[in-house]
């Protein structure tokens, strides 16, 4: 019986439901899908940008930013660059490989 490996999608589940439980508003940015070269110019034309985080994160007092990425996934070129912009404006963006990677977290009540 072969383990499955548990997949980027599972680990933003799991992160989404940890954040929620712990008071914290998350939606999530649908950069990864597949579409025409119209419909992708149009996008990009009304905001759209490549590289923007999985989830992002309304806290108390404050808004962060997650990628969420499998045991091995690697950010690409463009996912290090947002981070790099959320940083200079001295917002926090988070690798997320699993929850114990948000155990830093306070609980947010609002």
């Amino acid at each position: 019986m072969s383990i499955r490996k548990e997949t980027e999608a599972d680990i933003q589940k799991s992160v989404i439901a940890h954040l929620e439980t712990m008071g914290y508003y998350v939606f999530s940015v649908p950069n990864e899908a597949r579409r025409s070269y119209g419909l992708a110019k149009r996008l990009k034309a009304t905001g759209m940008k490549a590289g923007v985080a999985d989830l992002v994160v309304l806290g108390c007092g404050e808004v962060f930013f997650i990628e969420v990425k499998s045991k091995t996934g690697k950010q690409q070129s463009t996912q290090k660059a947002f981070q790099d912009e959320v940083e200079k404006r001295g917002l926090k963006y988070i690798l997320a490989r699993s929850i114990d990677d948000l155990t830093f977290l306070k609980r947010c009540i609002v």
